[in-house]
């Protein structure tokens, strides 16, 4: 059986439809990460990443988000700052973790 958005089980209370944009766009991230796998390299140009520099490719569909795919500078950067401190630039020492901030399960 499926729930209401013919994904998940039945109790599934999420609803994944997409827009138009949003599935083209989904469409496009597929084909991209697949060449890259298969090839090495994505169907476009990327901006390259470096430590030094905050510009990413920002995958958008205009009519949702309100801005389409681009490369963005310090986009939602404040939210990497866990990532930062766990895999810091080769020229930063690595953070030692205290056992308080370790989450146990």
């Amino acid at each position: 059986q499926k729930g209401p958005d013919d994904l998940g089980p039945p109790s599934n209370v999420t609803d994944c439809r997409f827009a138009v944009g949003e599935a083209q766009l989904s469409a496009s991230m597929r084909a991209h990460w697949t060449a890259f796998a298969r090839h090495g390299a994505p169907l476009a140009p990327w901006p390259r990443s470096a430590p030094e520099s905050l510009r990413r490719l920002r995958w958008a569909d205009a009519d949702t988000d309100g801005v389409g795919t681009e490369v963005a500078e310090g986009m939602r950067d404040e939210y990497c700052d866990f990532w930062d401190e766990l895999y810091p630039p080769p020229s930063l020492p690595p953070k030692v973790w205290q056992q308080s901030e370790l989450l146990v399960m």
